[in-house]
């Protein structure tokens, strides 16, 4: 073994993990990701938060959980478009990639993607996996709009 002098190790970014003058070989870079995921679980629990305050509305929320790779997904963005227009201020329409936010897919128990679930009043009172023409969807929201 080579022997370095504690003041070069510290130098070069390494920190110190015990009394002993043991050296953690983990460079600053590494130490960096650590803190930026302490700083996304952070930003993920202010996006849970932000999407249940946004499913607890009166107004039905059509949630459509979809993937950037996923081509009935794709099909799906001009169905929801035209939707947004027929049904006006009677609904919100959410897209949430499952990709980007994994923890809401889980909590959701998203297996399959296009999935679509409306929720109102913070309770899910619809769901439907797969692609779904637009007066289904259209019916569904006049459903559970009052």
């Amino acid at each position: 073994y080579t022997y370095i002098h504690t003041s070069y190790i510290q130098a070069s970014g390494f920190r110190k993990l015990c009394k002993v003058n043991v050296y953690c070989f983990i460079c600053q870079l590494c130490l960096n990701k650590s803190k930026r995921k302490k700083k996304d679980k952070k930003k993920k629990g202010k996006i849970m938060e932000k999407f249940e305050d946004l499913i607890k509305s009166p107004v039905p929320v059509l949630v459509d959980f979809f993937a950037e790779w996923c081509g009935p997904c794709k099909a799906m963005k001009p169905v929801l478009e035209e939707l947004k227009l027929v049904v006006g201020d009677k609904a919100r329409i959410v897209k949430i990639d499952v990709d980007q936010h994994e923890e809401l897919a889980t909590k959701y128990r998203i297996q399959a993607v296009p999935t679509f679930i409306v929720f109102k009043n913070g309770e899910a009172v619809w769901r439907h996996s797969g692609v779904i023409h637009s007066s289904e969807l259209q019916g569904v929201i006049e459903k559970h709009y009052t």
